[in-house]
């Protein structure tokens, strides 16, 4: 079971992560099995996602007692979420523990903010909320070009929660196709992939043409200076990124 960072180990809104102005009600999201209360702006809610939006634009319960419940997530993970709606950053920040274990291609110190981000990706899937999962993909590039990894899980995480190919893909496509080695290519059946995903991403490798200045390079130079809305669903419908919405 994935061990997950306490609240004390998500930032705190910084200047950087100051609150935008809203006037809107409150909604109490309770999370967790202990139902922990995280009290948002119905404004931010309904503006962002398929879940708050159902919920809160019918004739409801939770429409009706401005309560939502959310027992099947973290309140951690729901807290870094509820800073994003304010700040539209993903403020989460590394522990920086002493060596326990240690996992294929990932340091310790790098665990809690590989799980937060993990499990803030599933969030995003069950809210239905496109900008946030475009938002915590960019937070999962930054910290693969921060570390110069790409630990197998992210491979996981994105296939396990996108299909027919998204944008998102493109970010494990590139990842393998620019920087792995044989000895990567033979390891990838050992991860919580189905042979089907397996499959589709040989293929797609094995079709896409190669940029020559970047074969086999470090993660980091392989990232660094890509357009993030290159693999970003609002690119499907042309909608706004997320960052036009808040002003980056």
């Amino acid at each position: 079971m994935d061990d997950f960072p306490t609240e004390s180990e998500i930032s705190s809104p910084d200047e950087n992560c100051a609150p935008r102005g809203v006037g809107s009600s409150i909604i109490t999201v309770l999370v967790g099995e202990k139902q922990q209360p995280i009290s948002v702006h119905e404004e931010l809610l309904l503006g962002d996602g398929d879940f708050f939006k159902a919920a809160l634009s019918h004739d409801w319960k939770e429409k009706r007692d401005r309560t939502i419940a959310l027992p099947d997530h973290h309140p951690a993970i729901f807290t870094i979420y509820a800073k994003w709606l304010y700040s539209g950053q993903i403020c989460v920040i590394d522990k920086q523990e002493e060596t326990k274990a240690t996992a294929p291609g990932l340091s310790w110190d790098s665990i809690a903010e590989w799980v937060a981000l993990k499990q803030s990706y599933i969030l995003s899937d069950y809210l239905q909320s496109m900008d946030y999962r475009d938002a915590v993909l960019d937070a999962v590039v930054e910290m693969m070009i921060e570390r110069n990894e790409f630990p197998g899980a992210i491979i996981e995480m994105i296939y396990s929660h996108t299909t027919d190919n998204p944008p998102h893909r493109k970010v494990v496509h590139e990842a393998m196709l620019y920087t792995w080695t044989t000895e990567q290519y033979q390891q990838l059946g050992g991860l919580d992939l189905s042979k089907e995903d397996i499959l589709d991403s040989l293929i797609v490798i094995a079709t896409r043409p190669k940029r020559n200045y970047m074969y086999h390079d470090s993660v980091q130079e392989a990232f660094r200076y890509q357009d993030p809305c290159v693999y970003h669903e609002h690119t499907l419908s042309g909608a706004a990124c997320y960052k036009a919405k808040y002003n980056r």
